[in-house]
């Protein structure tokens, strides 16, 4: 095998990044197939044991020297990997011994071609990661046959993964364990309510919020993603501990929320001239935001916060706009109870991955 030197991925190549955290599960899940039992951190080191898998059992994006060199430059995701192939190797859907496993191309591209010939034919309005976010996808056979419906080219995704033939893969970062769950649109939605704002850790100033549900652990977590693009806010399901086990709120949900219950949203011209002029309004602004969301900070408080905010701004309007906006629906929820429920069981639902016209997935977390 060849290893290349090549730039660590920087923020503005995330997807690239991505990409390489996908193909290096697919590599330790084809690692598990080759050895047939679970993995262990040294399984994924063995170059040896890397190559066949990946020349046996892979069908992804990147060459095998890049996801290897990905693997050798980012060990914090190794643990992640082996927990999340042995979670999925041990549950009750693996099921067969010659998987191929996809990322990006072959019998993946296959699946979202007839997904979107079908959308197309049915005027169906539904993202490819909103009709099933699977990053990978084993499956023991290579093509699918046309399909007059979607609905049934659902009911046969979902019939190939009870019997373990085709399994699509929704991963997350994992923590000291794996969990994992089946995502069905025949499993009926939770009902979801909301609870109360999650009082900030480390500092009154972070870069967005999380508003909890009355489902312990789960919450949305309000923020910008790319702060120094001065992009708006993002709504991302999450469960306790920082894991995301669902997904992001569509933007256009959070666009139509906010235009029917008229929440407010600081005009980002406003913002920029706060910042040219006036720091303390703004400190002054989320302070009493914050008053709204049912914490009351003293000035000292206030004083640690920002002294521990200050110097790690990556921008200014960015940042205030993040945590303003974000903050503002907090606050509006928070003081409007007799639609809070209501707001969050839509935010809940865009975000969950689920609709009565998406595909079963397994998703590990």
């Amino acid at each position: 095998m060849r290893f290349e030197n090549y730039i660590f991925e920087a923020a503005k190549d995330a997807s690239k990044t991505t990409n390489l955290q996908e193909d290096l599960h697919s590599v330790g899940f084809a690692i598990g197939q080759v050895i047939n039992k679970d993995i262990s951190n040294k399984d994924i080191l063995d170059e040896t044991l890397f190559q066949d898998a990946f020349d046996r059992f892979c069908d992804i994006g990147s060459s095998d020297d890049k996801v290897y060199d990905f693997f050798l430059r980012h060990e914090d995701w190794t643990n992640s990997v082996v927990n999340a192939v042995n979670a999925i190797r041990n549950s009750k859907w693996y099921k067969k011994k010659n998987y191929t496993f996809y990322r990006g191309r072959g019998f993946m591209s296959l699946v979202y071609d007839e997904f979107n010939r079908l959308k197309k034919m049915e005027g169906i309005k539904l993202s490819n990661d909103k009709w099933n976010p699977g990053d990978v996808w084993a499956s023991t056979v290579r093509v699918i046959p046309n399909f007059n419906s979607l609905f049934e080219f659902n009911e046969y995704i979902h019939n190939s993964l009870i019997k373990g033939i085709i399994l699509p893969i929704s991963l997350k970062k994992t923590g000291k364990s794996a969990k994992i769950i089946l995502v069905s649109s025949k499993e009926p939605t939770p009902i979801i309510k909301y609870s109360h704002i999650q009082k900030p850790k480390q500092t009154i100033f972070p870069t967005g919020i999380t508003i909890m549900t009355d489902k312990k652990g789960l919450g949305i977590n309000f923020r910008s993603f790319r702060i120094s693009k001065q992009a708006d806010i993002t709504g991302e399901i999450v469960q306790k501990g920082g894991s995301a086990r669902y997904g992001k709120v569509a933007s256009s949900v959070k666009k139509d929320i906010i235009s029917k219950y008229k929440i407010p949203q600081m005009n980002k011209s406003k913002i920029q001239k706060f910042v040219k002029n006036n720091i303390e309004d703004l400190k002054e602004i989320v302070t009493n935001l914050w008053k709204d969301c049912g914490y009351n900070f003293n000035k000292k408080q206030i004083d640690d916060g920002w002294s521990k905010r200050k110097n790690k701004i990556q921008d200014d309007v960015g940042y205030w706009q993040s945590i303003i906006h974000a903050l503002e629906i907090g606050s509006f929820l928070n003081m409007n109870k007799s639609v809070s429920n209501d707001i969050m069981k839509i935010f809940f639902i865009s975000g969950s991955s689920i609709s009565d016209i998406s595909s079963d997935h397994i998703k590990v977390y």
